[in-house]
């Protein structure tokens, strides 16, 4: 169960994440923010740009929404092109297979509802491939490649097309009906996850049945998904591989501002943060660690909006269990509706940040380089009593946990469940001054919460850690 290493020289790598200050990229024409990509794109008009999808500001009279993009460097960056003009835009997506998909709803007017289009970088416009019905509308766009499959969320589940978009039909079995799909992710071994009204879907036969992910409540409404993905391979850099070496693991945001992680091998859920009640988690990126954005819609008393410093991004360095606020730069209550990533390397990407004001006039978008640096750890003895957050959290089946004592003292760590039952005894013996790293190995135990205290002397300290399997 355990394996204990001194720690005389450490010279392991780890990231540190320098938030740098956000910087104005300009105000694409609309309402506000719905959905913000990056997009490699091909050729050289449509390449390695930032695409943002916007809605209308009190459509007819007001000013329309549309689909825009925008060069990442200098000279033409934060200048924004439109591509598609339309009363909304909603979404956009960037396919497994490398292409750009949007929906769009061009004029209420004259067409009943959302169309799902793919961007023609040839013809530099968007195609249509399916038209919704009336009453209908297109939340969410994914696409995979094996086999290759377009799936939208609607006001009534998901459909979706195996021939390229030629047609569509639903694919709402086990998904009760008129559920409204706000968000589709995949991962490269394809399986599926859709946030809904109706809950949390997961499917792993390309959306022949869907099985519902239980406990999250009924008012906790997930609207934002990702597959968390491994950190250890620079995989993650492209975004191809977004599966756990030991399993998928999706990261929920919901509007009341709660952040769920549910196991996908058995559906083992637990509810990892919350914010604010009345925010919500608008969107949810990976890049070494997390980040979410969050939408703050806020009314008080007689409709007068409410002081409140929680809206804007935020940045985790445990897997999504604690978060620090990163807004320098952005402004004051920042309504952020949309994140996105332009990964360069291991050490370095930028994040793009889409407001919604719901006012005429637009609403901006912001970048923030973010630079993480490989730091050596010298061989200074500690001065201080330090038990350390387990790594990786969540785990399965095994976790690194390391402390350090100042001084020889006896130490004794144990491993106990959420009820108080010791499970494991890691140390029971006297330690010399040093840093040491233990290995716990949770094989056989079930998924859940456990926790790990330290006793030595009068240092006592108990962290929590997830088994997730």
């Amino acid at each position: 169960m355990k394996r204990l290493t001194l720690v005389v020289l450490i010279v392991f790598a780890f990231g540190n994440i320098y938030s740098q200050t956000w910087q104005s990229f300009g105000i694409p024409p609309g309402g506000g923010v719905t959905d913000l990509v990056y997009w490699k794109g091909v050729g050289a008009n449509f390449s390695d740009k930032v695409w943002v999808s916007t809605s209308s500001y009190n459509w007819p009279t007001g000013q329309w929404g549309g689909v825009y993009y925008s060069a990442t460097t200098a000279p033409y960056q934060g200048v924004w092109y439109q591509v598609a003009a339309g009363y909304i835009a909603r979404t956009l997506a960037v396919g497994q297979d490398g292409k750009l998909y949007a929906s769009i709803w061009y004029d209420p007017a004259f067409a009943p509802a959302d169309g799902l289009y793919r961007f023609n970088p040839q013809a530099g416009v968007f195609g249509i491939l399916y038209q919704a019905s009336a009453g209908d509308n297109i939340f969410s766009i994914a696409v995979k490649n094996s086999p290759h499959t377009i799936f939208a969320g609607t006001r009534n589940g998901v459909i979706r097309s195996t021939d390229d978009g030629t047609s569509f039909g639903y694919s709402n079995t086990g998904i009760p009906d008129s559920a409204w799909v706000y968000d589709i992710a995949i991962d490269s071994s394809g399986i599926l996850g859709i946030a809904s009204s109706k809950g949390v879907f997961i499917s792993t036969n390309n959306g022949d049945n869907w099985q519902q992910a239980s406990d999250i409540p009924p008012e906790d409404t997930v609207k934002t998904l990702t597959f968390s993905y491994d950190t250890t391979s620079t995989d993650f850099i492209s975004k191809t591989v977004l599966v756990k070496q030991n399993g998928s693991t999706l990261n929920c945001g919901t509007t009341n501002g709660k952040i769920y992680k549910i196991s996908v091998d058995d559906f083992f859920t637990f509810l990892a943060h919350l914010f604010e009640p009345t925010a919500e988690v608008s969107n949810y990126e990976q890049y070494i660690k997390d980040f979410a954005s969050l939408r703050l819609e806020i009314i008080g008393e007689e409709g007068i909006p409410k002081i409140n410093d929680i809206g804007g991004v935020y940045e985790s360095t445990d897997d999504g269990i604690n978060w620090q606020q990163i807004n320098d730069g952005l402004p004051t209550e920042p309504p952020v509706s949309a994140l996105a990533l332009k990964v360069y390397n291991e050490t370095y990407a930028e994040l793009y940040a889409g407001l919604f004001n719901d006012t005429t006039g637009g609403a901006g978008i912001y970048k923030l380089g973010i630079t993480t640096d490989v730091k050596e750890v010298g061989s200074l003895l500690p001065s201080d009593f330090k038990l350390g957050q387990n790594y990786p959290n969540p785990f399965n089946p095994s976790t690194t946990i390391q402390f350090q004592v100042p001084n020889s003292l006896f130490v004794n760590l144990k491993v106990y469940d959420i009820l108080g039952t010791e499970f494991a005894t890691l140390v029971n013996e006297e330690k010399a001054t040093g840093i040491y790293e233990v290995n716990f190995d949770a094989k056989g135990l079930s998924s859940g919460i456990y926790f790990y205290t330290i006793n030595a002397g009068s240092f006592v300290e108990t962290k929590k850690m997830i088994l997730m399997k």
